[in-house]
């Protein structure tokens, strides 16, 4: 709550995105050149290089997108009370750190030379914790529903009358909350689709990685 983005953090943030994708160009072309230079690895291939620069493309395209679609919706809006926002919390920082967290060892090995652990966080367990999660949060809802068990059933029935009377007879007035209400479902959709491509697309990064390193042997 109160953690938008400001306009810096935006600029900063398209900054780093074109200065990754300069990046990115200009590693290719220098692999490029590579074929017709004399090699002082013996083992080097460029073909290792290009398909982790393939993933990493990709990674950059769906950050970018789900920097986006995060910047359009507000996650405490998202569920349906602060109690089970609360409860998915901790599995929504997991999700998100796990990748941080691995990014982090990967860069680091390349610094240094050193080869890939064995054992990473893995990004795709993390987010199947919060699919699990919110699939029980959502079966949990649909066998008791709110209204059925926090109220009593003529409250039930005066409510949903004056729903009915409201859409009657001043239709006009909830268009702009439901229109804000559908483009933020949209987003956090994209959101969640973009993320999950990440988490998909670091399993590639990090299998090229220990291609091109090597991994390390317990």
């Amino acid at each position: 709550m109160n953690d938008a983005p400001t306009e810096l953090t935006l600029a900063l943030s398209h900054i780093r995105e074109v200065r990754l994708t300069q990046s990115a160009v200009a590693v290719r072309g220098l692999i490029t050149k590579s074929a017709n230079e004399l090699s002082l690895i013996s083992d080097f291939s460029p073909a290792k290089y290009y398909r982790l620069l393939d993933a990493c493309d990709f990674l950059l395209e769906k950050i970018v997108e789900a920097r986006i679609s995060g910047s359009f919706f507000e996650i405490w809006n998202g569920d349906p009370d602060n109690e089970s926002t609360r409860a998915l919390l901790s599995l929504r920082r997991d999700s998100v750190s796990s990748v941080i967290f691995v990014f982090y060892i990967l860069s680091n090995c390349y610094r240094t030379k050193n080869k890939i652990p064995m054992y990473l966080p893995n990004p795709m367990v993390s987010r199947k914790k919060l699919y699990d999660f919110l699939a029980e949060l959502e079966m949990q809802n649909s066998k008791n529903p709110p209204c059925l068990t926090s109220r009593a059933s003529t409250a039930c029935h005066n409510i949903s009358l004056e729903k009915k009377m409201f859409k009657e007879h001043a239709p006009s007035y909830d268009t702009e909350d439901y229109e804000k209400s559908r483009w933020t479902e949209i987003h956090g959709m994209a959101f969640a689709r973009a993320f999950t491509d990440i988490t998909e697309a670091m399993q590639v990064v990090v299998a090229c990685s220990k291609d091109i390193l090597g991994e390390e042997v317990v």
